[in-house]
């Protein structure tokens, strides 16, 4: 694989809230991300995350057609290094 990013698998467990970027936040363009709850850490199925969404947020705006459930990759194709998994401390 070519020009791959940070790995994120080791970011969160199942139970954790994590939020993720759809897209790099940038100057002059609103955020797009997901907050969920991860159901699994799937390591060996491709590496990715599998959670719960709790809210959407696309171009700054909550999404209203939602899927109850979304796949996260632990990794992706993106030239510059930024946050694009975090663990949250909600509840905690």
């Amino acid at each position: 694989m070519k020009n791959l990013g940070p790995n994120y698998k080791n970011t969160a467990k199942a139970g954790d809230i994590i939020k993720a970027y759809h897209f790099e936040p940038m100057a002059g363009r609103c955020d797009s991300y997901l907050i969920g709850r991860v159901v699994s850490n799937n390591l060996d199925k491709g590496g990715y995350f599998t959670v719960r969404v709790i809210t959407n947020i696309v171009n700054g705006t909550e999404a209203t057609e939602e899927h109850q459930y979304s796949n996260i990759p632990h990794q992706t194709m993106h030239i510059t290094e930024y946050n694009r998994i975090a663990k949250l401390n909600w509840g905690t």
